[in-house]
């Protein structure tokens, strides 16, 4: 009976838990006037390709949490203790950071041979969209 009432309990916090998470009814994207693989795309944001200027977002904003973690597949400060040596050295220039999607889209039309990131693919009719996390 004991367990009974203790899986009962368990199952109902579980289901308070995913009750009070968020929809996810949009997915992020990496967005471009260019067209390149997810593999370039990661090199671009790790400072090992100058192949396209990458435009981040916000430190600490979701999008930009989701976005190294689904598509670089590293932590925020892996990233930031890689970028450290990066600027270090002189082998990188820091990369510019904006505050919205608002932003990226339109720092991304205004500049060919730029690429970003948002957290609505929607947004993005008129880019390439390369990659969705």
């Amino acid at each position: 009976m004991l367990k009974l009432i203790k899986v009962t309990l368990l199952g109902t916090a579980l289901v308070w838990a995913m009750a009070s998470l968020p929809a996810m009814a949009q997915s992020g994207a990496v967005i471009s006037q260019s067209e390149i693989d997810s593999a370039r795309i990661t090199r671009i944001y790790m400072g090992q390709s100058r192949e396209l200027i990458a435009v981040n977002q916000q430190e600490g904003s979701a999008v930009r949490q989701a976005f190294e973690a689904n598509v670089i597949g590293r932590s925020a400060e892996q990233i930031k203790a890689h970028w450290s040596r990066l600027l270090f050295t002189g082998r990188a220039a820091e990369l510019r950071q904006v505050e919205s999607d608002e932003a990226v889209l339109e720092y991304v039309r205004s500049n060919p041979g730029t690429i970003g990131y948002i957290s609505d693919a929607s947004k993005a009719d008129d880019l390439n969209i390369l990659l969705e996390f």
